[in-house]
């Protein structure tokens, strides 16, 4: 009875095992093994193959064994190449220079790891993702040229170009998108970048850690930057936000934590959101002022800047988030006009504020007691005091006075119509004119009979 009982435990524990073990087995792709002529060496290779018949996973199993200027072959087997495989050409320190061919689309994880003396890279066309540490400790090289048909790897967290401190130049084909996550991670060489106005999305970490970039050039397509997008760059002291920038719902983290050294923050006029957490935790930032264009400043933009004791806030923000200032400094006073949003925040959230006094309407200057002002194509009246000297102009039956007054405006305002007025008076008086002459005329001739 217990020997039955064994065999069966044994028997259901087989029966798992081969439940588990079977999609690995059924999902197993079969190795090829192929050989080509690089730069004058045999290269012993062994690949994959989709279910396009394409090769996958391509790896140079006597990388070591390469020099020069290599190119990694676009078609093996008469099946063309579309993937660059794990570790698959690791530690070539032969390698000077690789050609990337357009066919291949994917370089995976450490590719191309420690060829350290490697200084050029031409990317193919048609490359749309590059792995964690597909370049790392690549440290020949000295620039890099990222072709525009990257696009996002989303889930990645570690740098594709790690330890390679001697880039000091990156330029972005234009017509990219993206600039992924974790690009371009702890890339100590790095001080300047121009981000071309075709990038649309920075993502999570791209520049994370870049610790001697001190200025960064937004293109004006900019929508959306991810959290620690450029956490712990240090040498950064000031920002120019482009207006192309958008929310990004659901962030949690500050895209600029830890970059200390910013005092300076400018906001392009017309920009219309502060995403959340763009700027949180930033102590280096004393006083902000937001661009009347700004709408809405969404959760915890400003949060943990513990150092900001002024922002000025006008009336075009309808929307302020109650964490906005969580953890503000305990001096942090908003200035604002009275009743707008900005200090109905205050009050609730028992911030220090002080209300700006509202830029009022000049007093109208008319002859008419009750004028029609219209904002739209009417000439106006700009008084600046200069020589004491009024100039009247007519135009379409309005007259402009100009009344100029050295470095001061007065009034702007309409004056009434009056020319049609005029004109009127002048036709009567022309026909009663003509009436009294005639009359006269009419006597003498009678008095001659």
């Amino acid at each position: 009875m217990q020997k039955m009982l064994r065999k069966k435990i044994i028997f259901v524990m087989i029966f798992f095992a081969a439940l588990v073990l079977m999609p690995n087995i059924v999902n197993a792709a079969d190795n090829y093994n192929a050989t080509a002529v690089i730069n004058g060496v045999t290269a012993n290779l062994e690949y994959e193959l989709n279910d396009s018949n394409q090769v996958i996973n391509l790896k140079c199993l006597n990388a070591n064994e390469l020099t020069g200027s290599v190119t990694i072959p676009a078609v093996v087997d008469e099946k063309t190449v579309v993937s660059i495989g794990k570790e698959g050409f690791k530690l070539a320190s032969g390698i000077t220079e690789i050609t990337i061919p357009d066919s291949v689309k994917t370089i995976e994880f450490k590719a191309f790891s420690h060829c350290t003396n490697l200084n050029k890279i031409n990317f193919g066309n048609g490359v749309e993702k590059i792995g964690d540490y597909a370049f790392e400790g690549c440290t020949s090289l000295t620039s890099l040229k990222i072709p525009k048909s990257i696009k996002s790897k989303s889930g990645s967290i570690q740098g594709v170009f790690t330890g390679c401190d001697n880039i000091t130049s990156i330029e972005f084909e234009e017509g990219l998108t993206v600039i992924p996550s974790s690009m371009f991670e702890a890339m100590k060489g790095i001080t300047e970048i121009t981000i071309p106005d075709s990038v649309k999305t920075i993502e999570f970490c791209a520049f994370d850690n870049c610790t001697n970039l001190n200025k960064i050039n937004f293109g004006n397509g900019v929508e959306i930057i991810g959290d620690y997008a450029f956490r712990g760059c240090t040498s950064l002291t000031s920002l120019k936000i482009p207006k192309s920038i958008k929310s990004k719902s659901g962030s949690i983290q500050g895209v600029f934590t830890g970059c200390d050294n910013i005092t300076s923050i400018e906001f392009e006029d017309g920009l219309t959101v502060i995403p959340s957490c763009m700027f949180e935790a930033m102590k280096g930032i004393t006083e902000i002022t937001i661009p009347n264009s700004v709408e809405t400043m969404e959760f915890k933009t400003f949060a943990y800047c513990t150092n900001l004791k002024k922002i000025t806030i006008l009336d075009n923000v309808a929307a302020i988030s109650q964490y906005t200032f969580e953890g503000h400094n305990e001096d942090l006073t908003i200035y604002c006009y009275k009743d707008s949003v900005a200090h109905k925040h205050a009050v609730k959230y028992n911030i220090k504020y002080v209300l700006l006094e509202r830029p009022t309407d000049p007093a109208p200057i008319t002859n008419d007691t009750n004028p029609t002002t219209e904002k739209n194509d009417e000439p106006v009246i700009t008084t600046e005091k200069k020589d004491e000297r009024a100039v009247t102009t007519e135009k379409k039956d309005e007259i402009v006075v100009t009344t100029e007054k050295k470095d001061e405006t007065v009034a702007t305002t309409i004056l009434p119509k009056t020319g049609l007025k005029f004109n009127i008076i002048m036709i009567i008086v022309v026909i009663a004119g003509i009436g009294v002459f005639s009359y006269k005329k009419f006597s003498s001739l009678k008095d001659i009979k």
